[in-house]
């Protein structure tokens, strides 16, 4: 696949129950992710989840990330 065809860069709106599972999947395939939400504090909730899940399942993730952003 030729790097036009690439994903880079990943913008989410909303850090919430699938907006933070985007992230996470996006930043585990390489990507640079911007995770973005009303409020501050919503954007750390959203950040806190990233974190607990990719020390639960950095091997899924990593696999699903690559199958995500390889189509």
């Amino acid at each position: 696949m030729s790097e036009i065809n690439q994903i880079q860069r990943v913008v989410v709106v909303g850090a919430g129950a699938m907006g933070h599972g985007i992230a996470q999947v996006a930043a585990a395939a390489g990507c640079t992710v911007f995770l973005n939400d009303v409020t501050a504090e919503a954007v750390d909730r959203g950040l806190a989840r990233v974190r607990a899940r990719s020390e639960e399942h950095t091997s899924e993730l990593q696999s699903l990330a690559y199958l995500v952003c390889r189509l």
